[in-house]
């Protein structure tokens, strides 16, 4: 009896440790499949309130916003007007120092991240992402980091994805505003 009891003692601790591994798996596939799905409504909302944005200051307050809410971070876009990076602090906010300029600028000229957690100008606060559409450098995104520099890892794509996405409508609105222009332009002759 003694034996047997070993025996079936032994095939249950078996099937407990599958058991365990199996859903310690599953427990993983589903925190993978709702930080995906949390990804994907994140892109969609983004993408629906760029849709509605008529103008680049509109672009820019949707874009922080949904960049803030990812990240956990301040976050702050930055265009590129008459071929320089215009970098001026809102009310409120505090300004950038030299260091984080000088990675801002680099970034903007560069058309490479920049800053924190990069192999440029690592000793700023702040992390530059360029915004570029086919044709130019549009301008920057910063993201103030922790002090290792990361975003999550799972994060650092939809951040990718939302960043484009950003530079595809303010390519957008300028695009419509040069047009604008040209219409009334050619309407005045």
């Amino acid at each position: 009896i003694a034996q047997r009891d070993l025996v079936n003692l032994a095939v249950f601790l078996g099937a407990a440790l599958l058991a365990g591994r199996l859903a310690s798996r599953l427990r993983q596939q589903v925190l993978n499949l709702r930080e995906a799905n949390a990804s994907i409504q994140a892109l969609q909302g983004l993408s629906r309130e760029l849709a509605g944005a008529a103008d680049a200051e509109r672009v820019l307050a949707v874009g922080e916003r949904a960049l803030e809410r990812l990240t956990n971070t301040d976050a702050r876009l930055l265009l590129v007007e008459g071929g320089q990076l215009k970098i001026e602090a809102r009310e409120g906010e505090v300004p950038f120092e030299v260091g984080d300029r000088a990675a801002a600028d680099w970034a903007a000229s560069n058309g490479q991240p920049a800053g924190a957690g990069t192999d440029t100008l690592q000793a700023s606060r702040w992390r530059f992402l360029p915004l570029r559409s086919k044709a130019c450098t549009l301008g920057v995104v910063a993201l103030r980091l922790d002090d290792a520099g990361r975003v999550a890892s799972a994060r650092a794509s939809t951040l990718t994805s939302m960043v484009d996405e950003i530079a595809e409508a303010l390519a957008r609105v300028q695009l419509n505003a040069a047009l604008e222009a040209a219409r009334v332009q050619s309407e005045t002759e």
